[in-house]
């Protein structure tokens, strides 16, 4: 070794320094402590005066997915993004209603599913936490409402039962409908207004055998003043309830060319107590009857 040094002792120097070197940075790495990453999603519960949120913290914000359950024990689970429901989540309120869909800053909108708590559905557009957009409502009977809402209001678009028996045509006034017409598959048409899924306010209903009613309807009953018309040419003028003649009307029938009329009052389809009897415009009999039977007459 010393013949080596004696020969080239500048390189057995630069072997030692380097050796020094290696040797150091190996105790510096021994004695550094690596730290370990820092975990900046924190699962957490937190209280407030509204309720309890359980879930994603990033950096001590409501971040990530979570759980807040108000005081009145309506719940969310989903998205959360700077201490704000957002993104998709599930609503469900202490009702029973609920909503599964996209919110943003808190409230509902883009698109989403609400269940009401009679098991009433829509799904489609939603915006300022309000149905507004294109979507479909579905009834527990299978019925369906599909087209434009503004705020919660149907404004125009398409009814269909579920059975597939008729064709709507419905007309929409912001608020209210101002006009439907549906034809029926066994030839039965009604043109008026409808209101909470039925017949409600003044229409037109013409049957399939050529009979046809005008008047006033409630809840798709013909209750109110209203005109029948029979294919025979009788008709009925008065009031009705229930979906029969009931209360003060005219009932007029031909008879080959002449006509006559019962004028007074009917109950549940039949004429009852005195009524006038018309053979003519001026001439004209007092009537009594009782279960629909003539049972006095008097000039």
């Amino acid at each position: 070794m010393m013949a080596f040094y004696k020969r080239n002792p500048k390189r057995y120097v630069i072997i030692l320094f380097a050796i020094g070197i290696i040797c150091f940075l190996v105790s510096a790495v021994v004695s550094f402590h690596i730290p370990e990453r820092i975990n900046r999603n924190v699962d957490k519960e937190i209280k407030t005066p509204e309720g309890t949120y359980e879930g994603n913290l990033e950096f001590g914000i409501v971040s990530g997915e979570g759980r807040f359950t108000w005081n009145n024990k309506d719940s969310y689970s989903g998205d959360f993004s700077g201490n704000e429901i957002d993104g998709k989540g599930k609503l469900i309120f202490s009702d029973g209603g609920n909503y599964s869909g996209e919110f943003q800053d808190g409230i509902r909108s883009g698109s989403g599913e609400f269940k009401w708590s009679d098991g009433k559905t829509y799904v489609g557009d939603w915006s300022n936490d309000n149905i507004t957009g294109e979507g479909t409502i579905t009834y527990t009977n299978g019925d369906t409402l599909e087209g434009y809402f503004t705020e919660g209001k149907f404004i125009s678009g398409v009814y269909t039962t579920a059975n597939s028996s008729a064709h709507y045509r419905i007309v929409f006034d912001q608020e209210r409908v101002t006009n439907v017409k549906i034809e029926y598959a066994n030839g039965i048409i009604y043109n008026g207004e409808y209101k909470d899924n039925a017949f409600n306010g003044e229409g037109t209903l013409v049957y399939s055998n050529g009979d046809k009613y005008s008047g006033q309807f409630v809840d798709g009953k013909k209750v109110g003043n209203g005109e029948y018309t029979w294919n025979d040419g009788s008709h009925y003028t008065g009031n009705w309830k229930d979906d029969k003649m009931d209360g003060e009307g005219e009932y007029f029938y031909p008879s080959g060319s002449k006509g006559y009329k019962l004028k007074g009052n009917f109950t549940n389809n039949r004429p009852d107590g005195k009524l006038d009897y018309y053979i003519s415009e001026s001439k004209s009999y007092e009537t009594d009857w009782s279960n629909g039977k003539c049972i006095k007459l008097t000039e």
